[in-house]
């Protein structure tokens, strides 16, 4: 799905918004993880929000954060973030 990296908008049809793997957000050095994908439903659900009320102001921005869980042994993992 070809979107704006930003506002996870589609880029032709404006009524339609995605997240995940199934974006082009790859292409942006994006990877998507569980919380990274987290962090883009957020954005995609502020926008949503402000296309169907007409709210006023402009659209969230996903800023590519992202993060990941590391297992440093068999009980015990650390989480790694990044942008």
């Amino acid at each position: 799905m070809d979107i704006d990296p930003f506002t996870m908008q589609h880029k032709s049809h404006k009524n339609i918004f995605g997240l995940g793997q199934c974006t082009n957000i790859h292409s942006h050095g994006t990877s998507s993880t569980f919380l990274g994908i987290l962090a883009q439903a957020e954005v995609v659900s502020n926008n949503t929000w402000k296309l169907l009320t007409g709210a006023e102001g402009g659209l969230s921005n996903y800023d590519g954060w992202n993060a990941s869980p590391i297992l440093v042994d068999t009980h015990n993992s650390i989480v790694g973030e990044w942008k």
